[in-house]
């Protein structure tokens, strides 16, 4: 053993190796033949504010405006579809009845005036067809002129007498007018009155 107290073949294994890291970066460091050793080994940054800004670009003037569509110079515009109609035939039952009022079928008629035995004022009335007209309807008596009752009644099924409440006085000429205010729109409105002379002692009328 030495006097540093390291055996000679550790100290030789020691040299040898820092001998044969030495060459390594000698090897690595070497300049490849033919070839000038570079004055600046490492490259040169540019600072950032030395860098030329990208220039803005000014927006294009040429385009359409906002909301217009560009305008097309080759696609032609759509054909148009037309539909054709169906031909409708309009019945002549509808046709008739636009231009022909329809008239009405049903009538009240002043059948007949006479005296009871009494000689009170007795008006018979027909609802024609039956049942054809439904509610109430006025008349009115007047003798010789002059308006002696009005009196409404409830319209017949058929026919019936109505009782007028007043009584001739001798000889007078009776007047009697069905729906004298018009209220029924009938197929016959001229057979609505009618006028006799009646004679209370006698009781008849003609």
């Amino acid at each position: 053993m030495s006097a540093c107290g390291i055996r000679p073949h550790r100290a030789s294994i020691i040299v040898t190796g820092f001998v044969v890291v030495a060459l390594a970066l000698a090897c690595t460091c070497r300049v490849p033949a033919g070839m000038a050793p570079s004055a600046t080994p490492y490259p040169t940054y540019t600072p950032y504010d030395t860098y030329t800004p990208v220039p803005t670009l000014a927006p294009p003037t040429d385009l359409p405006p906002t909301g217009t569509p560009p305008p097309s110079a080759t696609q032609p515009p759509p054909p148009t579809k037309t539909r054709t109609p169906t031909p409708t035939v309009t019945p002549w039952a509808v046709v008739l009845t636009l231009f022909i009022p329809i008239l009405p079928t049903n009538d009240l008629v002043l059948e007949d005036v006479f005296l009871s035995t009494h000689g009170e004022v007795i008006a018979r009335v027909a609802n024609q067809p039956a049942g054809g007209f439904n509610g109430s309807v006025t008349y009115q008596v007047f003798a010789d002129g002059v308006l002696v009752a009005t009196r409404s009644e409830g319209i017949p099924h058929g026919s019936q007498a109505f009782w007028s409440g007043y009584t001739v006085v001798g000889q007078q000429t009776i007047r009697v007018a069905l729906d004298s205010g018009g209220a029924y729109w009938e197929a016959n409105e001229g057979n609505n009155e009618r006028t006799k002379t009646c004679n209370a002692a006698s009781t008849s009328c003609w």
